[in-house]
């Protein structure tokens, strides 16, 4: 009995105690953890009736197991979220113990005489408990045998938000000051440290050039802020140690790539950063993956002027409306990711996932031959972006800056057994996709607009076949792509600053 009481009443005190913590930590609480910590104070007194032996109505008693297992639920992902972060396995455990926790609790809810009732409820909790621990022992099964791809980078300290936080106009921003390392596991504790302009750059270069140097301004996704590889191997630091290859004057190369940016956002950043990098230059890297996507994606999307707001003010508000979404799970779970050639499709024919933004469908139809004519036209996609890029050139224009596109593409089409893994997985004939058509026409397109473009295709090839593959597993640079990237920008460069 005592052990029931326990049961009973610890779980909503605790839950309420950690909202009063919170509370008084932070001198005030946002609407959920108001509503939490109600819920919390309700189960609790609920609780108490049911200790002293009271007969509650079996609704009362469902009411009292729902809101003591819901406010311990989410009372507990906010605690876990200041100390750390959480992917599906944790979510889908912590989220087991809860149902069997809110089951224990419905059974024990009764005075003396009464029936465990209701039965349906407790039929249907022991069932969400059954299967979200199943579903957890298969994630952490999948976990051991497959490690997951997380590109989670986790702060030193978590009080100081996320690396990446809310812009203006849906764009994302690096957080200045942020320091961290990423969770993956091919480069685990992988530094990262954003300065004071929000760069993944040197600190002392928080600073505008010196006179009479030159200043080179690098945008770009992933591959240019240096996903999985340190800061000093990134090719715009390649390009600052080998700075007398490209000009005699004193050379500072602003490294402002951002995960997750196409051309669009890389526009706004360059008008944000050209009064203080002053950019004799301008570097633009073109990630073949997403880039055309992404760039079509928010094409489609009306921008709507939103109120700036810090989406670290309510931590727990964020994550839930994370794992709502497809991109939660594919990011995090080791089964999604390793059913994803079909689950993907399912979801896409379900209408659950939009292909556009969630999946890389747009690189599938990019390398048929003879593209799905219910999907967006991948060429319409290609000159959508190269339009783009020529307002990214007029701002460079008026800035007295030469522009220079690089083109990085995918790991798929730069090598050959890759892509032959690619073909295995559609499932289809060989001869209905082509590794490099897409991208020769993207050359072609881009040539005949007047670009100076690198292409990296050929290198990438020659360095595969020599044994020697620029790409991480995971699919972006190693630190010998990102010397080829400097090895060939530098050319360029010496001739655009001359």
């Amino acid at each position: 009995m005592r052990l029931a009481i326990w049961l009973l009443v610890l779980p909503p005190t605790a839950a309420l105690a950690w909202n009063v913590w919170a509370a008084v930590e932070n001198g005030a609480l946002p609407p959920l953890r108001w509503a939490t910590a109600l819920g919390a104070v309700t189960a609790l007194a609920l609780a108490a009736l049911i200790v002293r032996g009271a007969k509650l109505p079996a609704g009362v008693r469902l009411v009292y197991a729902g809101l003591a297992a819901v406010a311990l639920w989410l009372s507990g992902l906010e605690f876990a979220l200041t100390r750390t972060t959480i992917l599906a396995r944790g979510l889908l455990g912590w989220s087991a113990a809860i149902a069997v926790y809110g089951t224990i609790a419905l059974a024990l809810a009764r005075g003396p005489g009464q029936r465990a009732e209701p039965k349906l409820a407790l039929r249907l909790g022991v069932f969400a408990a059954m299967l979200l621990l199943s579903l957890f022992a298969v994630e952490t099964l999948l976990r051991r045998l497959f490690p997951v791809q997380i590109y989670e980078i986790v702060p030193d300290n978590p009080r100081q938000g996320s690396c990446l936080m809310a812009g203006p106009n849906r764009r994302p921003e690096l957080r200045p000051g942020f320091t961290g390392q990423y969770m993956h596991p091919e480069f685990p504790e992988l530094r990262i440290e954003i300065n004071d302009w929000g760069l993944r750059d040197d600190a002392e270069e928080a600073s505008e050039p010196e006179p009479g140097s030159r200043s080179v301004l690098v945008l770009g996704d992933s591959f240019a802020f240096g996903t999985g590889v340190r800061l000093e191997e990134t090719f715009q630091e390649v390009l600052e140690q080998r700075a007398p290859e490209i000009t005699d004057a004193p050379l500072r190369v602003y490294g402002a790539g951002v995960t997750g940016y196409g051309p669009d956002f890389e526009l706004d950043l360059l008008r944000e950063l050209a009064p203080k990098t002053q950019p004799n230059a301008v570097v633009v890297a073109v990630f073949e993956g997403n880039d055309f996507q992404d760039n079509w994606s928010r094409l489609k999307t009306s921008p709507r002027p939103k109120r700036r707001r810090e989406p670290d003010a309510e931590p727990l508000l964020t994550y839930l409306r994370a794992i709502g979404k497809y991109r939660y799970w594919s990011q995090s779970s080791a089964f999604t990711q390793r059913s994803r050639g079909w689950l993907e499709p399912l979801l896409l024919a379900l209408g659950g996932i939009d292909p556009i933004v969630n999946t890389n469908f747009f690189l599938d139809e990019a390398l048929r031959l003879q593209p799905d004519p219910e999907r967006p036209p991948p060429t319409e996609m290609r000159d959508a972006l190269v339009r783009r890029l020529d307002e990214i050139r007029e701002e460079c224009r008026a800035l007295g800056a030469a522009l220079v596109v690089m083109l990085i593409p995918d790991a798929i089409q730069a090598n050959p057994p890759r892509f032959a893994e690619f073909l295995r997985i559609q499932g289809e004939p060989a001869a209905a996709f082509d590794r490099t058509a897409f991208h020769d026409s993207f050359v072609v397109k881009l040539t005949a607009e007047g670009f100076e473009v690198v292409d990296l295709l050929p290198v990438l090839e020659a360095e595969v076949e020599a044994g020697r593959d620029g790409y991480l597993q995971e699919g972006h640079f190693n630190a010998h792509g990102h010397a080829l990237a400097a090895e060939h920008l530098i050319p360029v460069l010496h001739s655009a600053l001359r």
